[in-house]
C-alpha cells in the first residue's frame, strides 16, 4: 500500500484550489482520501492520495481530514460516500469543523453519473494522473453490466478492490462548477408609473397618446421612447419591433 503527498511532490504545492474524494471502508475495504487540485485552465492534477488500513477507526479518518482540511490553501469541498455508515460521519465531520463536507448515497443513478463525470474529464485530458500501480489497476478492472431499467452496475472481481477508483472518482465529481440554484420570486407593492412629457419626445399631441399604464391605448417602443398606438407594430421613428 503505497501513500504520497503534497509535500513530496515538487510541482505540487499546498497553493490553489483543492477537492478531496473519501470512500470510506468497510470490514473489508480499506478507507480511501484522494485530493486532485483545480488549476485555472479546468486541468486536475491528483495531488494526495491516502489509503488506511483495513480496520482503521473512522475517528483516525476524520482526524486525518481536518489536518488536510487546514494543511491545504483552499479546500473548497469534501465528498463522502455515505452509503454504507449513513450520514453519522458526515454529521460528526460538518460538526468537527469541516463546513466543506458533504455526503452522498451511491445509488445506481448516483454511481453511474459519477463515473461518467470522470469518463468525460480523462477523454478531454483534463486529468493528470501520477503513476500508481494501485489506482490504475483499480480503473483498468472496474466492470459494468446494464440492468433491464437502463442503469449501469459497477463491480469488480472478487479479491480486488474499487476504493481508490471511488475516492477518485468522487473528488473529480465534486470538482466540477457549482450550477446556480434558481428560487422564484414573488415581486409585490406599487407601480411607478414612468412620467414621460411629450414635449421632451418631440411629437405633437395626439388623442392616443395617454399614458399606457392606465388604459393601454398607446404602446412605448423600448428603443427610442416613442408612443405609438397600440395596433402599429414598427416604431415610426426608429422602426424598432419593441
Amino acid at each position: 500500500m503505497k501513500n504520497w503527498s503534497i509535500s513530496r511532490k515538487e510541482n505540487c504545492l499546498k497553493e490553489g484550489n483543492f477537492y478531496v474524494g473519501v470512500d470510506l471502508g468497510q470490514k473489508h475495504d480499506p478507507s480511501v482520501i484522494i485530493v486532485v487540485r483545480k488549476d485555472a485552465d479546468y486541468g486536475l492534477h491528483v495531488v494526495h492520495k491516502r489509503v488506511f488500513p483495513l480496520g482503521t477507526p473512522y475517528s483516525e479518518v476524520l482526524g486525518y481530514l481536518n489536518l488536510l482540511n487546514k494543511s491545504l490553501n483552499k479546500v473548497h469541498r469534501i465528498l463522502i460516500d455515505q452509503t454504507g455508515v449513513g450520514e453519522v460521519f458526515v454529521e460528526d465531520a460538518q460538526k468537527s469543523g469541516l463546513k466543506n463536507a458533504e455526503g452522498v448515497n451511491l445509488s445506481l443513478t448516483r454511481k453511474q453519473e459519477i463515473m461518467t463525470c470522470l469518463k468525460q474529464v480523462m477523454e478531454k485530458k483534463r486529468l493528470h494522473l501520477p503513476f500508481d500501480r494501485e489506482l490504475i489497476n483499480e480503473m483498468n478492472i472496474e466492470r459494468y453490466e446494464v440492468m433491464k431499467t437502463g442503469h449501469y452496475r459497477f463491480s469488480h472481481p472478487s479479491g480486488t478492490h474499487d476504493d481508490r477508483l471511488w475516492a477518485l472518482a468522487l473528488a473529480v465529481y465534486t470538482s466540477r462548477p457549482e450550477v446556480p440554484e434558481y428560487h422564484p420570486v414573488v415581486l409585490t407593492g406599487y407601480i411607478i408609473k414612468p412620467r414621460i412629457s411629450i414635449a421632451n419626445l418631440g411629437l405633437e399631441k395626439k388623442t392616443w397618446l395617454r399614458d399606457p399604464l392606465y388604459n393601454q391605448t398607446a404602446r412605448l417602443c423600448m428603443a427610442c421612447g416613442v408612443r405609438r398606438p397600440l395596433d402599429m407594430v414598427v416604431c415610426p421613428k426608429c422602426g424598432a419591433h419593441s
